[in-house]
């Protein structure tokens, strides 16, 4: 890094840049924070009642397609 001639930034999960004490050293790089998909997860409403043949049949979700390999 110190030979090359350009700035070089690293990136860090979000959540991590927001914790206590790793927090602060990962701000103090000058990492970019980065939102994860998983880190930004809540629990939805209704349940998977069936799962067949790659489909997926739901009860009170708000849901209405689902592609094959999606995370729910």
């Amino acid at each position: 890094m110190a030979i090359l001639k350009r700035k070089i930034s690293f990136i860090a999960a979000a959540k991590s840049c927001r914790r206590t004490f790793v927090g602060p050293l990962i701000r103090g790089t000058g990492a970019i924070p980065v939102e994860r998909p998983q880190d930004v997860t809540f629990k939805g409403e209704g349940q998977i009642v069936q799962i067949k043949n790659q489909i997926i049949i739901g009860r009170n979700t708000k849901f209405t397609t689902i592609a094959v390999g999606a995370l729910l």
